[in-house]
């Protein structure tokens, strides 16, 4: 909303950025978790693209419609290519891009909590080594 680009636009002022760099890219959303619905950035050797993880609200909420439009959005925006993650058998890899982190370097981080939880499952049908493998991948 332009309220909340105008909230952005003074902290980054006051933080002193130059906003002559900065675009901004108004979009509806349901969660406010950006880092959660987005997609995450992967330089490949063909170049760069998105990995785009299926989001499902932390299997949570019902209400996600708008941040399954996220993705797109971002690609589109930035006009690179994406890449969606599929789990065994071609399934969605439910993920939430905030969930990992990386170094750069080929080094990935994730909670156990997160991935093998059994009150909000996102991938069930997936054990340990199986999420190993995929994220390898």
């Amino acid at each position: 909303s332009e309220r909340v680009m105008n909230a952005a636009k003074a902290a980054l002022e006051k933080s002193h950025a130059d906003l002559k760099k900065v675009r901004f890219h108004p979009m509806p959303y349901d969660r406010t978790w950006l880092r959660d619905s987005a997609p995450t950035f992967v330089r490949t050797p063909t170049g760069s693209s998105w990995i785009v993880w299926s989001f499902n609200a932390w299997a949570k909420y019902d209400n996600y419609t708008l941040d399954k439009a996220v993705p797109d959005y971002i690609k589109n925006v930035t006009r690179l290519s994406s890449i969606p993650a599929v789990s065994r058998g071609n399934e969605p890899f439910v993920l939430e891009g905030g969930a990992i982190e990386t170094d750069g370097e080929g080094t990935l981080l994730v909670t156990e909590e997160c991935l093998l939880s059994s009150e909000q499952a996102r991938n069930p049908h997936l054990s340990r080594s199986e999420y190993e493998d995929l994220f390898h991948k």
